[in-house]
C-alpha cells in the first residue's frame, strides 16, 4: 500500500489554497472558483473516510459533523 506522504501526494497538495484573481478577470475567477470547488470535494471525501473508519468517539463525531455543516456552507457559497 502506497503512502499517503508519498512525493505525487505531497506535489499535488504543495499549495492547497485557492487565490482568487482580480474580479475584472471573469474567467479567471470561474476558474479559481472550480478549482475551489474540486478541493471542498475532496473535503468531504476525507470526512468521509475518517467517518468510515468506525471511530465512535462522540467527541470525534461531534467535529466531524461541524467539519461537514461548515463545507455544506463553503460549498454553497461557491455555487453562487
Amino acid at each position: 500500500m502506497e503512502s499517503l506522504w508519498s512525493g505525487e501526494y505531497v506535489e499535488t497538495m504543495r499549495d492547497p489554497l485557492v487565490r482568487f484573481p482580480s474580479p475584472a478577470d471573469l474567467s479567471a475567477r470561474r476558474k479559481a472558483l472550480r478549482a475551489a470547488a474540486r478541493q471542498l470535494d475532496r473535503a468531504g471525501l476525507y470526512l468521509e473516510a475518517v467517518a468510515n473508519m468506525g471511530v465512535l468517539d462522540r467527541a470525534t463525531l461531534r467535529s466531524l459533523d461541524e467539519l461537514s455543516r461548515d463545507l455544506d456552507v463553503l460549498r454553497a457559497q461557491i455555487n453562487q
